[in-house]
Order: C-alpha cells, then structure tokens, then sequence
C-alpha cells in the first residue's frame, strides 16, 4: 500500500511599517536560510504583497486588485 505524502503549508502575513521594511527584507532573508535548513523541507517561498483583492466575490469576477497605500500597508 502506498503511503500518503504528508505536506504542510504555512501562510503568515506579516505588517511592515514602510521605514522598516529594508530591516525586514533581510531578515527575511536569514529567516529563508534556516527554514530551508531543516530535514525534510522541500521549498521556503516568501513574497511581498503589494495589491489586495476588494472581496472574494470581486476575485473571482476577475476584478482588479487594490494597491496597497502606506497607511493600510503599516496598520496606521
């Protein structure tokens, strides 16, 4: 019988403040380094999120994304 692949998938959203986010991009950079370290570990992928969708109902009308303004991005 074969067995099943066992695969994880983790999602974290992290909040940058605008004037921090060269300091975060390189400890991402560290971060991505040990994760991908650990036995078993077959990719560590981080993205920076520039655009969100309105609603799920506009995603999937196909509508354009909402760019990200420094107020929202920073959680001012």
């Amino acid at each position: 019988m074969k067995q099943k692949s066992k695969n994880f998938v983790e999602v974290c959203i992290y909040d940058v403040k605008p004037n921090r986010a060269l300091e975060f991009e390189q400890l991402i950079q560290q971060v991505l380094k040990h994760h991908r370290a650990f036995p078993g570990v077959r990719d560590v992928r981080y993205m920076k999120r520039t655009h969100r969708a309105v609603d799920f109902a506009s995603a999937n009308q196909g509508k354009p994304a909402i760019r990200f303004t420094p107020p929202l991005f920073c959680g001012l």
